[in-house]
């Protein structure tokens, strides 16, 4: 604040909550590239999904 008057941009947060995913985005891109990430791949032989144990991703009710 200078004067009592505010210095720099004032944005919406709509925009600020854009400009931070865009800022996530990159970063985890960047990340991806380096090798710094690990891949996780499910098996769809035997009907594992991340969900559970069941295809359709429901889980019985014990």
């Amino acid at each position: 604040m200078a004067n009592n008057k505010p210095v720099g941009a004032v944005i919406g947060l709509d925009i600020l909550e854009k400009l931070q995913l865009e800022t996530v985005l990159r970063k985890a891109l960047k990340e991806y590239k380096a090798g710094k990430t690990k891949k996780y791949r499910y098996k769809r032989r035997y009907g594992r999904t991340p969900q559970g144990n069941r295809r359709d991703g429901l889980i019985k009710n014990a």
